[in-house]
């Protein structure tokens, strides 16, 4: 059985009322909380319907309409802010960025 499919099989017994801790699926997976992440971000690109949340932090299987755009919203956000910080960079330092530029043509 792989990583990922460990970290599935631990995901799948929590609910968003008792999600499990990034540090817990390591512990029970034997792996480190970086592979769990990476895990995590495969399984939502294959369709697994997990969810996190901070308080209490961790991991959950959706199974609420409700619980789905909870997520979508989430990371949807996130995206964007980073997606915002990204434009800054660019926009306030356009000299940095001539050598990667090269480096992509």
């Amino acid at each position: 059985m792989t990583i990922k499919e460990r970290v599935w099989g631990v995901i799948q017994m929590h609910t968003k009322k008792n999600p499990v801790k990034t540090k817990e699926i390591a512990e029970a997976v034997g792996t480190n909380v970086r592979e769990v992440r990476e895990a995590v971000r495969e399984l939502v690109l294959e369709g697994k319907p997990i969810g996190s949340r901070t308080t209490p932090a961790g991991y959950y299987v959706i199974t609420e309409p409700e619980e789905l755009r909870e997520a979508y919203a989430k990371l949807m956000k996130r995206g964007l802010a980073i997606l915002e910080r990204a434009k800054a960079l660019k926009d306030k330092h356009p000299e940095l960025l001539k050598p990667i530029q090269l480096e992509l043509v």
